[in-house]
């Protein structure tokens, strides 16, 4: 198995035929048909509906990106703050050019096509369908794997060190994934994809806000390192569970779970629950990160606190990290 840093080369690669596919179609699209309806549309819904979607459209945005590791093999921590710059930019130019894209492709073949492989299988132009296929073809494989199956695999392998690993973790996340979940159904179409995508947040965000309220909030980022790998270090809780995060977890998923439940089948009445998962992301980390905050400050976990002075590393450690090879 190729460890994950070795993978670089590939996402490299990756990233440059993307680039090269994404603007050459771009290009041919807006040079046959034009930039199409999208900026001369005017707007379907308005007032207090407007605003929803709006927020609605963010909360798919950001609950997409929830599964992402891509600072876990950094080299050093301020690779966060480059990534934190440059991300988003990324994704909101070429989520602007899907949507061009998109909108080109309605205007010269009369659907729109939210899969640009769509609109490259109309091409009479084998080589050029080709490349372009297989460069979005590389994409998405890239994107798989870094999104999803080295992220998902190393969240298995720190649950279960014993039993799994990262090859284990990935054939696992490979059978559930690429079968189980049947993703061909996932993407039979535009707003499926963005209901699934959208829905794991009410679960992920919850966690995330636990995670940051823990470390910012309740240590101050005073965490002993060492002992989150010790089997008996003073992070174990109760049988190595925080009942706080627990708790925390339960009270911030239900709410979100009458919409998810519209969202999958619109038939389903929900009431004003509908307006809790348009903006479930923020509700899921209002309420998970609240009530973990107040729990800890009505139950503190004294016996985790550390002081600084507890926080250097024991004598070997450091010299044995540094020479380490991974």
């Amino acid at each position: 198995m190729v460890h994950p840093r070795e993978l670089r080369y590939l996402f490299m690669v990756k990233s440059f035929c993307a680039i090269v596919a994404a603007f050459s179609l771009l290009g041919w699209v807006v040079h046959k048909g034009g930039a199409g309806p999208i900026f001369s549309q005017t707007a379907k819904v308005s007032g207090t509906a407007k605003s929803w979607t709006y927020l609605a459209g963010i909360n798919v945005v950001v609950s997409i990106r929830t599964t992402l590791a891509l600072t876990l093999y950094g080299c050093k921590p301020s690779v966060t703050y480059w990534q934190a710059l440059y991300i988003p930019i990324i994704y909101w130019i070429f989520s602007f050019m899907g949507i061009v894209i998109a909108s080109a492709g309605n205007a010269i073949y009369g659907t729109v096509s939210w899969d640009p492989t769509t609109i490259v299988a109309h091409w009479d132009n084998r080589a050029a369908a080709f490349f372009c296929a297989f460069a979005f073809g590389l994409a998405t494989l890239g994107t798989n794997i870094s999104t999803n199956s080295v992220a998902a695999s190393n969240d298995l392998a720190f649950m279960i060190p014993r039993w799994i690993n990262l090859r284990r973790g990935s054939v696992i996340v490979a059978i559930l994934g690429g079968w189980a979940t049947a993703p061909w159904k996932i993407q039979t179409s535009a707003t499926s994809l963005t209901t699934f995508l959208s829905g794991y947040a009410i679960v992920l965000a919850p966690i995330l806000s636990v995670v940051i309220c823990d470390y910012y909030i309740v240590r101050k980022g005073r965490v002993h390192v060492h002992m989150l790998y010790q089997n008996d270090g003073i992070y174990r809780y109760f049988y190595g569970v925080n009942w706080r995060a627990v708790t925390a977890l339960v009270a911030a998923v239900p709410v979100n779970l009458p919409g998810l439940i519209h969202a999958i089948n619109p038939t389903v009445y929900v009431g004003n629950y509908i307006y809790f998962y348009k903006a479930s992301w923020l509700t899921a980390m209002t309420i998970s990160g609240g009530t973990y905050t107040i729990l800890s400050m009505l139950s503190p976990p004294h016996n985790t606190f550390v002081e600084d002075s507890a926080l250097e590393e024991p004598d070997g450690l450091k010299s044995e990290r540094d020479t380490a090879i991974v």
